[in-house]
């Protein structure tokens, strides 16, 4: 079996961790990443001064709905991602 680079360096795991838990920790930073620019730019489009919470609300464009929408949908998957992260793995 080939063993990749990372492997050959550092030997079977990363500091006591195994690769697949570290990668799946760092694509559930990314995840968490890339979700939270979309809910700042839907957020930012929705920044509209008023003394009523609500009346920029009624005034967004649908983008900035749609941005805060994929922005939940990727941190949702973050936080499933770090769940799985430290899920303990059962034997065989």
């Amino acid at each position: 079996m080939d063993r990749t680079l990372s492997e050959k360096l550092w030997g079977e795991n990363l500091f006591g961790i195994s690769y697949p838990t570290v990668c799946t920790f760092l694509s559930a930073l990314l995840s968490a990443a890339v979700g939270m620019l979309f809910v700042g730019l839907g957020a930012r489009g929705m920044a509209i001064p008023s003394d009523y919470w609500w009346i920029p609300l009624l005034r967004a464009h649908p983008l900035s709905y749609v941005c805060i929408g994929i922005g939940i949908v990727f941190l949702a998957a973050s936080l499933y991602l770090v769940r799985a992260c430290f899920k303990k793995e059962k034997g065989p």
